[in-house]
């Protein structure tokens, strides 16, 4: 072999290295889970960390000052708080006492080492808690969250800002005269086209005898007997946390009829939660509807859960869900209410626990208009009773969601490449690059002085 192979062979075998060195290092240097700081995706200097939220009554009050207190909310026995600190003392039986948590524990021996691999997966993919929602995405999308308790209503003050990007929404929940659900929704400019609002009131259960054989309720089928929730009084709202299967503070609202036989659980986080193998964005609230030993006269018959939803805004009935087109809910339908910028919803999974087994729900929606007379003119009221229809059963847990399609969703963009300036490690990238870059001139240098 002649010098001027040798050292040809030397040049390339040079940039083999420099490529191989580099393509080693590069993942070690640009992946932020090898980061020590980086707990959970989110950054010590992140300021809209949950963990970064103060605990007790500080600067987030001043978020809830303006919250729109006039019509319904009175001030009875109201304390204030942040994400995730709601009457911890109460400890965390009342927010599980519904919360199936039997679910969890289905085939856990069978499976454990399968789900040790998938979260091992998740993790090296940008997906620390495990919950199939990226690290970036939950940074991106998390809220600010207070909450106003009282004995007889709430209210829940969420917002959402980045860049020059805002919205928040409200929700207003109260016991006073039935059980009912108040939603309000605006972007950065406030003018009407970026309101949304709507009201769902929870009215009554009654059993009935589906004549015609359809599944569902229809009005000219017969009603037996009837539970109203309105005339109905209901225990004083209780609260509490959890945390979810993925480690989120999630917020629990909860009460019951005197008589149990209807309890509703509200669900509400400023990050995505997992929650009954099920995924609560921070754009939405989880209900869980517990019917509890109802009085049936006749063995044939089936209950209906009669809602009504009311809205200024247009409507229609959706086979898939906004979460089913996010790709973290299954299995759901729902009703969407758009503005003219905006989309709000409220849908519901299209089975329910009925003595722990797994039914389907069917559902009947009947519309209504109705004008009122306003001082900018005419408005029309859309009026929508949804009934959902159930078989028997002495314990039926059906999980509806009410939330909104916020700007946050478009603003969003997925980072694919991760850039090594953003590790601690980059001295150690760019000394490799150096050294490999000085082997590679060295070569050339050496060959022209043979």
């Amino acid at each position: 072999m002649n010098k001027y192979t040798l050292h040809n062979n030397i040049m390339i075998l040079s940039i083999v290295f420099i490529l191989l060195v580099s393509t080693l290092m590069y993942p070690i240097a640009a992946n932020p889970g090898n980061d020590p700081g980086n707990n959970n995706g989110n950054s010590e200097n992140n300021m809209n960390s949950p963990s970064q939220e103060p605990n007790g009554q500080g600067s987030q009050n001043e978020d809830s000052g303006n919250n729109n207190q006039g019509s319904e909310s009175g001030n009875e026995g109201y304390t204030q708080v942040g994400n995730g600190n709601v009457n911890q003392s109460q400890g965390e039986e009342d927010g599980k006492g519904n919360s199936h948590e039997g679910d969890d524990d289905t085939n856990q021996d069978g499976q454990g080492n399968q789900n040790q691999e998938q979260n091992q997966h998740q993790k090296r993919n940008g997906d620390n808690d495990g919950d199939n929602i990226s690290d970036d995405k939950e940074r991106y999308h998390y809220r600010k969250m207070t909450m106003i308790q009282g004995e007889n209503q709430t209210r829940i003050h969420s917002e959402w800002q980045q860049d020059n990007k805002q919205d928040f929404f409200e929700i207003f929940f109260t016991i006073k005269n039935g059980p009912k659900i108040l939603f309000e929704y605006m972007s950065s400019s406030n003018t009407s086209n970026n309101n949304l609002s709507f009201e769902i009131l929870f009215k009554n259960l009654f059993e009935y005898f589906d004549d015609n054989d359809n599944g569902r309720y229809d009005q000219n089928d017969t009603i037996l007997e009837s539970y109203s929730l309105i005339n109905t009084s209901f225990n004083e709202i209780n609260y509490s946390k959890i945390i979810s299967d993925d480690g989120e503070p999630v917020s629990v609202i909860q009460t019951s009829t005197i008589d149990n036989i209807f309890t509703i659980v509200i669900y509400v986080s400023g990050n995505y939660s997992q929650i009954q193998n099920q995924i609560l964005s921070p754009s939405e609230i989880k209900i869980d509807f517990i019917i509890t030993n109802f009085e049936f006269s006749e063995n044939n018959s089936f209950l209906s859960f009669e809602t009504e939803l009311q809205t200024i805004h247009t409507i229609d009935m959706n086979s898939d869900s906004f979460d089913e087109k996010q790709g973290y809910g299954k299995n759901e339908q729902e009703i969407n209410i758009s503005s003219i910028n905006h989309n709000g919803f409220f849908s519901w999974i299209e089975t329910a626990i009925i003595d722990n087994n797994t039914h389907k729900v069917n559902v009947t929606m009947i519309s209504s208009i109705e004008q009122t007379l306003t001082d900018e003119g005419k408005e029309i009221l859309k009026t929508n009773t949804i009934y959902f229809c159930y078989p028997q059963g002495k314990n039926i847990v059906h999980d509806p969601k009410i939330g909104i399609a916020s700007v946050s969703f478009n603003a969003f963009t997925p980072i694919v490449i991760q850039t090594v300036f953003s590790s601690n490690n980059i001295l150690v990238y760019l000394g490799v690059c150096i050294i490999a870059s000085f082997l590679f001139i060295g070569t050339i240098f050496a060959r022209k002085r043979i």
